[in-house]
């Protein structure tokens, strides 16, 4: 009797069940041992490699998001040292104020602020007083005046005492400087853009700021000049807490 016809399905069986039989033998379990910890490490190598660039990139924003915030707050600690300088000022802004004694309390107002290089108050009448740091990186004291016979004299701080360095003709005026133009015009106190300051080639910031009496009537101007150049190095010193 002959054998029924051999359908599709039956020889298709065939093969699998060879592939079936061969990947359970023991041959066949060390060929797919192997690969499948070789897939499994190629897995974690991949998502090891992204989860690395995904924290290195997290770190990288952390720690510029804090190295920011750390030169934000060194730059507004150094500029916020001109508030306590110019509350002195305004006390000393009374022309008729013994000079030895504006100047000794100047002198010591600028004293360990970072940046700070040069402070004036600049009268109505075209006297000024002024210290400011020179090109030694001592601290300095002036006095000056305009008009004919116009001086401005130059003092060290000593124990306490004016010592005069320097005694020469002035023909500077403040009244005619932008910060003091500006301070009137504003009637404020106002930051004026950043300059390179004509006395000293020095890049700097000011901010400037009127004085005003009971009456309303000027009494002063009062200035604080910033050295770009010392700022940075404050920045590059200053501890990061």
């Amino acid at each position: 009797m002959a054998e029924p016809p051999h359908t599709g399905t039956q020889r298709d069986r065939k093969p699998a069940t060879r592939m079936a039989r061969a990947l359970a033998s023991p041959g066949g379990v060390l060929i797919i041992l192997p690969a499948l910890v070789i897939a499994a490490g190629v897995s974690v190598l991949l998502l090891g490699r992204s989860a690395t660039r995904e924290t290195a990139e997290t770190m990288a924003r952390h720690q510029l998001v804090a190295q920011a915030s750390a030169v934000e707050h060194d730059v507004a600690f150094s500029l916020e040292q001109s508030a306590p300088v110019l509350a002195t000022m305004k006390t000393l802004a009374d022309v008729a104020m013994p000079i030895p004694d504006a100047l000794t309390r100047l002198h010591d107002a600028m004293l360990k602020r970072p940046g700070v290089y040069n402070a004036t108050i600049a009268f109505p009448v075209g006297a000024t007083w002024g210290a400011y740091f020179d090109d030694d990186g001592h601290l300095r004291v002036l006095e000056s005046s305009v008009g004919p016979g116009g001086t401005r004299v130059n003092y060290e701080v000593k124990n306490g005492q004016l010592v005069e360095i320097k005694r020469l003709p002035n023909t500077y005026d403040p009244r005619t400087r932008p910060y003091y133009e500006t301070a009137v015009k504003e009637g404020k106190r106002t930051w004026l853009p950043p300059r390179v300051f004509s006395s000293s080639g020095k890049t700097g910031l000011t901010v400037t700021e009127p004085v005003f009496g009971r009456d309303n009537k000027l009494e002063a101007v009062i200035s604080i000049d910033y050295d770009v150049a010392e700022l940075s190095t404050f920045l590059h010193n200053a501890p990061n807490e």
